[in-house]
């Protein structure tokens, strides 16, 4: 583009290009001609951090930088571009010209002068908008699904994402991901600030706690009534009082199984110090971080498979520094999300809900690995929390973030006021007086109601 007629410096160039083509030879030629360091239109170009050439369909090779599944995608990166656009304020019209006033050719060169600002403004809007997507690495082999989820959408800063005009919401677990991992599990307690960050998220999207604590244990951590609560890696589920989520996957016939095999465990490893078995109700969780010999940590696992070989209705999985003995059930993390999502779906009479799951543990595989089995960008995506990068084949997440506190940045970037476009039109809220009741009903396991039909 060339632009004449005694027009600024700048005007001469491009502030932003968004070049998006499904694999034709004339495509590939224009994909070229945008990122080739000798191309001819260099000089009018953005440079590489502001000119985006995207293909459509299948990642083939290509010229492009980046890749979306199809038109759905496309016009979701439209609409985010359309959005910031439309909120621009529109310039003023610069008061002299090189041409005379009142000409067509005047009339001609102010509207492309206007246009060409209102697009130099709403790129520095879309820049200035504090964005925690930075923080997110891809996790393993992720690497792949990240060009999928966000390649040409998100892009690599941030600036603009797939999930736009959806309907978001968050599923969380609490140890290692909202708070860090302690020694001792009751000493995992949720910062204020984190609590608030959470209180704001769930004022605007659904937000539930995915935990293998107790609904009443994660409950009593959070202090937050209006959330929806997965308790026992999603056996025991329950939203807020004015909800009528409520699932119950086993009942307490598994109970005496677990109580015995915690008084076998007791028995058998009493002289290992630093040993921890939580009673979770429906599961026993054999906690050994603290058992510091590594030949006293290789007794436990004994004693734990030798306990289970002589009961098949329980079955052992494995977590950070810890053993988990649960019922020996068709059911997980993932299986909890994708419950919880059908009856969100159902309770707010949407069909288009975008989760985005956010855990560190072992035991949040089976929910990443949904998630992935379902289409990234279509069914949502997968964060893990993890200090060290992930290698490839470490992990079913698409996503990594390394602290609880890169979590509450990255969920606070949604709360802000600049994301109103994402914000639920119709986020059910909860009085204190409903809070009141929701504290109580959490104490009390809800009935069974047996087995969910997906």
């Amino acid at each position: 583009l060339s632009l004449h007629g005694g027009l600024p410096a700048r005007a001469h160039g491009l502030d932003f290009v968004l070049c998006i083509g499904d694999l034709t030879t004339r495509d590939e030629d224009l994909f070229g001609n945008l990122t080739a360091p000798d191309s001819p239109y260099q000089e009018y170009l953005p440079g590489p951090a502001s000119t985006f050439t995207v293909s459509v369909g299948a990642p083939e090779p290509t010229q492009a930088k980046y890749y979306v599944d199809g038109l759905r995608e496309v016009d979701e990166t439209l609409k985010v571009l359309a959005a910031v656009s439309q909120a621009s304020p529109v310039p003023a019209y610069p008061e002299s010209h090189s041409v005379p006033l009142g000409t067509p050719e005047a009339r001609a060169a102010s509207r492309e002068e206007e246009a060409l600002m209102i697009a130099a403004m709403a790129v520095e809007s879309l820049n200035a908008l504090p964005s925690a997507f930075s923080l997110l690495q891809p996790a393993g082999d992720g690497a792949a699904a990240a060009g999928v989820a966000f390649g040409g959408a998100l892009a690599d800063t941030g600036r603009l994402h797939p999930f736009h005009g959806r309907k978001i919401a968050f599923f969380l677990d609490y140890d290692g991901t909202l708070t860090p991992i302690v020694e001792h599990p009751e000493d995992a307690v949720l910062s204020d600030s984190m609590r608030e960050v959470v209180r704001s998220l769930a004022a605007l999207y659904p937000t539930a706690i995915v935990s293998g604590r107790p609904i009443a244990t994660a409950h009593g951590f959070v202090k937050l009534d209006e959330l929806y609560y997965a308790g026992n890696h999603g056996m025991d589920i329950a939203g807020p009082t004015n909800s009528l989520i409520k699932h119950q996957v086993v009942d307490d016939m598994y109970r005496p199984a677990l109580e015995s095999a915690q008084k076998q465990l007791r028995e058998k490893l009493s002289e290992v110090e630093g040993l921890l078995l939580e009673d979770n109700r429906f599961s026993l969780s054999v906690h050994y971080r603290a058992v510091a010999s590594e030949a006293d940590r290789h007794k436990v696992a004994e004693a734990v498979d030798a306990i289970l070989a002589d009961m098949p209705m329980l079955r052992k999985t494995d977590g950070k520094m810890v053993h988990e003995l649960r019922p020996e059930v068709d059911w997980n993390k993932g299986r909890a999300v994708e419950w919880l999502l059908e009856n969100l779906k159902e309770e707010y009479g949407t069909e288009d809900i975008f989760p985005i799951y956010i855990g560190d543990d072992t035991t949040d595989e089976d929910a990443f690995r949904t998630l992935r089995e379902h289409g990234v960008i279509s069914s949502g995506i997968g964060i893990i929390v993890s200090e060290t990068s992930v290698a490839v084949g470490g992990s079913e997440a698409t996503f990594q973030l390394k602290s609880p506190t890169e979590v509450g940045e990255f969920l606070g970037w949604f709360t802000l006021p600049e994301q109103a476009c994402l914000f639920w039109p119709n986020k059910k809220h909860y009085s204190d007086e409903q809070s009141q009741y929701a504290s109580h009903r959490r104490a009390s396991a809800p009935p069974h109601v047996g087995l969910p039909t997906l």
